[in-house]
Order: structure tokens, then C-alpha cells, then sequence
């Protein structure tokens, strides 16, 4: 995936939320190749088993802990990036919750339940 970011400031930095696998990671992977973005943070829950994540360690990389249904996790990362004065030019949540027991994608809107999208929503 080739990304133009030509309204992006040089030097921009973008934090990919659920950068562990599937459409996170190949974010991260697509931010990386643009020359546009000097740093990607990406956060996951677990980053010590995010192995798929981890192998693309480099200078312009830095893999956070984030739970986004955690409001103490999200604070944390706040004040982590707060306290050496990041500014964030771009936000992508590619968090899911498929994770769970109990939810399957939905294929159908007759599929979707309440309380899935209150999670993902709240």
C-alpha cells in the first residue's frame, strides 16, 4: 500500500492504535514506507507478544502498550507521549474486539449486536 500524505507536514508523526496484526499492522507498514512520516508509534495491548509487530523494529518505530478499552491505559500513554512533548499529526484506530469470546465479524446488519457496537463505541 502506497499512501500520498502530500497535507502532512514534513516530519509528521502518526500513532496507529491496534498496530498488532491485520489492518494496523499493514498501516504501520504503509506509514513507515512514507517519507513524509518521521515516526509511527504503534500501540497493541500485549507488545511483547506481538511478534509480527516487533520484527519491524527500527529507529523510526516505537511499539507503546495501550488498551483502548482501558481508560487507565490510555491515560498512561497520554501522559508517556505528553511528557516528552509528542504531537501527534495523525490518529488511526484500527483497534478491534474480535477477540472476545462471543464475537464473529458480521457479515449482515441483522448480525450486529448492541452490545459489540457499545464496546467498540463507548
Amino acid at each position: 500500500m502506497t499512501l500520498s500524505l502530500h497535507s502532512f507536514p514534513e516530519a509528521s508523526i502518526a500513532l496507529v492504535q491496534g498496530a498488532s496484526r491485520g489492518l494496523g499492522l499493514g498501516l504501520v507498514d504503509a506509514l513507515l514506507e512514507c517519507p513524509r512520516i518521521e515516526r509511527v508509534i504503534a500501540s497493541c495491548r500485549d507488545p511483547q507478544a506481538a511478534a509480527a509487530l516487533q520484527s519491524r523494529a527500527c529507529s523510526r518505530l516505537q511499539i507503546e502498550p495501550l488498551d483502548v478499552t482501558d481508560g487507565g491505559s490510555i491515560g498512561a500513554l497520554a501522559a508517556r507521549l505528553a511528557a516528552r512533548d509528542v504531537r501527534l499529526n495523525l490518529v488511526v484506530n484500527a483497534a478491534g474486539l474480535l477477540h472476545r469470546p462471543g464475537l464473529a465479524p458480521e457479515k449482515k446488519i441483522e448480525d450486529l449486536e448492541p452490545e459489540a457496537l457499545q464496546q467498540v463505541f463507548a
